[in-house]
């Protein structure tokens, strides 16, 4: 009988999706078998020997393989978690579309939403959105843009003019270019980190208010807001809209 077919046979009852050739110490316990058991008058053809070996070798390299990226994998996860305990109890700025609504002494406030025009709009509309339903909350056109930063503010209030619940609420821009062509409209969210997890096979930050952001999102650490949100009095203003401090950030709300 050959390593093949013996193998088959064992194949039929592992567990599926189990590759047949995944134990390399079976697939060498079979080849000494079939060499024991081999008919003396009709042995084993060198090459066909020798094209088992090789099989044997493949599989051999192929575990180290695996276990290669295994723990190259186990080694990123866990600088990615260390990564992420860095910026516990830090203020970041990600990208995001996410925003918070509250109450602060009697009034709903809600964290701004910063957004930027890679060109000239012609027009732009925001709308946001309770992400538990996808209803629309409240919408409002923001009219035409230059190419730059800019910031916007709600103010926690439907179209009617009514506060909304408080809660996590979700943002999205839709703009053409002056060509009227559909253009990109890129957003980002801050807030307070407090907790790391690993979620769907990536990790995320979640802030002081229940929202989260993927960990590679980051962009800037120890952000200072130009205007207060939900539970946060800081009225503290930015040198400037970008990381490094330059350029202006133009306000919405």
């Amino acid at each position: 009988m050959s390593v093949a077919s013996i193998i088959g046979q064992a194949g039929s009852t592992t567990t599926q999706g189990t590759s047949r050739y995944e134990d390399k110490e079976m697939f060498l316990k079979l080849l000494v078998a079939q060499l024991n058991n081999q008919d003396p008058l009709n042995p084993v053809e060198d090459k066909e020997f020798i094209a088992q070996l090789a099989q044997f070798t493949q599989v051999e390299e192929l575990q180290k393989v695996n276990n290669g990226i295994g723990q190259m994998v186990e080694a990123y996860d866990k600088q990615q978690l260390v990564s992420g305990a860095m910026l516990l109890g830090m203020r970041v700025l990600s990208s995001g579309y996410t925003i918070s609504k509250g109450t602060y002494e009697g009034e709903p406030v809600a964290t701004p939403i910063y957004y930027t025009a890679d060109e000239e709009l012609g027009t732009s509309t925001l709308t946001i959105l309770n992400p538990n339903t996808g209803q629309i909350v409240y919408s409002e056109n923001l009219g035409a843009k230059l190419a730059g930063d800019y910031i916007y503010t709600w103010n926690g209030k439907n179209g009617a003019g009514q506060a909304v619940p408080d809660g996590v609420y979700e943002v999205s821009i839709n703009a053409t270019n002056i060509d009227g062509r559909r253009s990109l409209v890129s957003t980002q969210v801050y807030g307070d980190v407090v907790l790391v997890e690993k979620t769907d096979g990536e990790f995320r930050l979640r802030f002081s208010d229940n929202r989260t952001v993927k960990l590679v999102d980051v962009n800037t650490v120890g952000y200072v807001p130009r205007s207060g949100n939900s539970g946060d009095t800081d009225e503290s203003a930015n040198t400037g809209g970008n990381a490094d401090g330059s350029g202006s950030i133009e306000s919405d709300g």
